[in-house]
């Protein structure tokens, strides 16, 4: 376990030292985040002729199918973008370490070459997300106070388990042509031989950087200066939530590199000797 923690430390400090040195990397995610505005401008346009043209009685009738259908597109939506950068991402980390410099059309390009892989993914997540809300409306309809908390909290530990366990599964999609359920089946056999390292680096850190915003969230309460805060813990939320998907994207890919044993020709520049002779090559 102390081997898995040193490990972890290196692969962590390698990851920020990465991202450091490419900034560029933070694009992905901003675009992923900018796709996901468009798709609900697009939705507004669709939606404005059939709410605001039409009769009163065409409006009532037409609501409650938009919402319905608005809601389950949007749902299918945020995985989607989210899947498709992250993996190109992903890819473009993987060419750093080869000694590339980022190229965000290459890492568009790529996400594109495995579109098919992208969307069937994407469409489990849409599938997870449903049967949790399911769930959870069973567990306030008929669990009572308890029951319900019971429930939530069953299920909020289940999701938790199933990011652990798919934690691989978008550097597999980035550099391996293979379906949804191998992807799964891959990272769980990754996981076994590295969830000491998974655990610490890809949760440990991000609740590293979330502590980040408690001096910013403390100072909303003082007077005047509350005020002013604002907007810099606004932007400080969007920085560090930008940070974290990143972070969790790159160590992730050095994660799998390492396990794996594929070639990362300079990964010496980012990541310690020790854990680069033992993984890197």
């Amino acid at each position: 376990m102390f081997q898995a923690l040193e490990r972890s430390w290196k692969l962590i400090k390698g990851s920020f030292k990465l991202i450091a040195a490419n900034p560029t990397l933070f694009v992905f995610p901003v675009l992923s985040f900018l796709s996901f505005i468009a798709f609900l401008f697009l939705i507004g346009i669709f939606a404005f002729p059939a709410l605001f043209l039409a009769s009163e009685e065409q409006i009532a009738a037409n609501l409650q199918g938009i919402i319905f259908f608005g809601f389950f597109l949007l749902l299918f939506a945020s995985p989607f973008f989210g899947t498709f950068f992250a993996v190109a991402l992903s890819y473009e980390t993987g060419e750093v370490l080869k000694g590339q410099k980022v190229s965000i059309s290459r890492g568009i390009k790529h996400s594109i070459k495995n579109l098919k892989e992208i969307i069937l993914w994407a469409l489990t997540l849409f599938l997870i997300n449903i049967l949790q809300m399911i769930l959870r409306r069973l567990a306030e309809k008929y669990g009572g106070g308890l029951g319900r908390v019971a429930g939530n909290t069953v299920i909020d530990i289940l999701l938790a388990g199933w990011g652990f366990v798919t934690a691989f599964v978008i550097p597999i999609m980035a550099f391996e042509d293979t379906t949804p359920f191998a992807s799964m089946k891959k990272s769980f056999h990754l996981l076994k031989a590295t969830w000491g390292e998974t655990l610490v680096g890809y949760i440990g850190a991000g609740s590293v950087l979330s502590l980040l915003l408690i001096p910013l969230f403390l100072l909303l309460f003082v007077p005047v200066i509350g005020i002013i805060i604002i907007p810099i813990l606004i932007l400080a939320v969007i920085f560090i939530s930008l940070l974290t998907q990143v972070f969790n994207t790159v160590f992730m890919t050095a994660l799998y590199l390492y396990a794996t044993e594929k070639d990362a020709k300079k990964a010496e520049k980012y990541f310690d000797k020790d854990l680069i002779e033992h993984g890197f090559y």
